[in-house]
Order: structure tokens, then C-alpha cells, then sequence
């Protein structure tokens, strides 16, 4: 699929640090716990990212394994549920430092969410297992949507560094809109962009669609355009 075929989320998703959107302190963070991995194995070998969706934390992973050259094995955790799959996938690949090319590597377990139940028989219990053992950095990525989301994850939040993200501000959001637009030609009402901003609740990722949504077929974008949204 060509770069102008792809979902608008996917199209404008940064290749880069410099093009993350927000959380700058959690971008930060994430670069310091990696480059710790240049010093040895530190003491909390994973690092787990905590926070809404589409605010970024994929996005900053990526981002940050592009800028330094690592290669980065991404699994997503809901399709590996129990403790064969994961070790058949991932365990052998932790204790393997570089790869055959001479890059880094590092591991990122996405959508933990979808991993937290006795039905997963072991899923949790397995990815601890790897962390404990493993000689490149994890990073893991779960949504938090309640005060004890912790909870749910406790064995793996006991062994990692703990990373929080926040919603984009209504202004960076604004601003990643229009540059998006103007990137595609696309002619938007200000108050446009201001009513996808303040719709999206420092959700990016779903404003980036709405903003695809409303844009489809047009070059200029005017209030009465969102009207097809309604409510989320």
C-alpha cells in the first residue's frame, strides 16, 4: 500500500523524534532508559508505558528505535497468550543482543490490555519470565483507564520502569491538524480544527480519523462538514 492509500494514523505517524506530538517528558524518559542499556543491563529491564489511547506511546517507541538505529520486534501481546507462543516468538530473541546485521535490538509488547486474564494461562507470568532474563530492552504498552489498572498488571509493573502518558494539548493538536492539511493540500476552517481538538480529548490518533472522515473528496473543510461525526 502507497503512502497516500494508507489511514491518515497510519500516513502522518512519526518516523522520527522530532515529529512526536506531546508527552515530551515521557519521550524523554523512554530515550534515557534506552541509552541506560549502553552502560550495561540496568536494574528494571523493561519499560512499561501507561496511558490513554492515541496519545503517542507506540508512536514514541518507533520513533525512538528509528532515531537509534535499533531494530524493534513488535508483537502484539493479545495474540500471544500463553507461555509456548511467547517463548517460541519472543524468548529466544530477547537473549540475542544484535542482529545478524550488527543493529541493537529491543522488544515492544503492545496492547497489554488485551492480556489480563486467567484465560490467557500464563500470558502475564510468561512475559515476567522473559523480562527477567532478557539482555535487551522491553518496552511494554498498556492503556490505564482506571486507578487500579495497576493491579491488573502487578507482576510486571513491580519489575519495570514505569512511563506516563497524557493526553495531546488541545494547542499541539491544533497545530499537528493543520500542519496535516496543509501537507495535503486541504483547505480547514480554524474553527474547525478547534472542534476536532476539543472533541478529541487529547486523543490524536481518533482526531486524525475524524479529520480523514470529513475531508474525503474536498479541498475546503468548513464547520458544517463535521455535522457527518455526531457524537462520540
Amino acid at each position: 500500500m502507497t503512502a497516500e492509500n494508507q489511514p491518515w494514523n497510519h500516513r502522518f505517524r512519526p518516523s522520527c523524534q522530532a515529529e512526536v506530538v506531546g508527552n515530551e517528558r515521557a519521550l524523554s524518559q523512554l530515550r534515557t532508559w534506552i541509552r541506560s542499556w549502553e552502560k550495561g543491563v540496568p536494574k528494571e529491564r523493561a519499560a512499561f508505558l501507561h496511558g490513554p489511547p492515541g496519545v503517542g506511546k507506540t508512536s514514541c517507541v518507533v520513533a525512538i528505535a528509528n532515531d537509534m538505529d535499533i531494530d524493534l520486534l513488535e508483537v502484539n501481546a493479545s495474540d500471544f497468550r500463553t507461555k509456548k507462543r511467547l517463548e517460541g516468538l519472543v524468548g529466544r530473541a530477547s537473549l540475542q543482543t544484535v542482529t545478524i546485521t550488527g543493529k541493537r535490538r529491543m522488544i515492544l509488547f503492545d496492547e497489554l490490555e488485551g492480556v489480563s486474564g486467567q484465560q490467557d494461562r500464563g500470558g502475564i507470568t510468561s512475559i515476567r519470565d522473559i523480562i527477567k532474563d532478557t539482555m535487551i530492552p522491553i518496552v511494554l504498552i498498556a492503556t490505564s483507564p482506571g486507578e487500579r489498572w495497576q493491579d491488573k498488571f502487578r507482576p510486571l509493573v513491580d519489575i519495570s520502569t514505569l512511563i506516563e502518558y497524557s493526553p495531546v494539548p488541545f494547542g499541539a493538536m491544533v497545530r499537528r491538524l493543520r500542519e496535516c492539511a496543509t501537507e495535503l493540500g486541504i483547505s480547514v476552517d480554524y474553527d474547525v480544527l478547534e472542534y476536532l481538538a476539543d472533541r478529541s480529548q487529547g486523543d490524536l490518533r481518533s482526531t486524525l480519523n475524524d479529520l480523514e472522515t470529513i475531508s474525503r473528496g474536498k479541498e475546503t473543510i468548513t464547520i458544517k462538514d463535521v455535522e457527518v461525526l455526531g457524537m462520540r
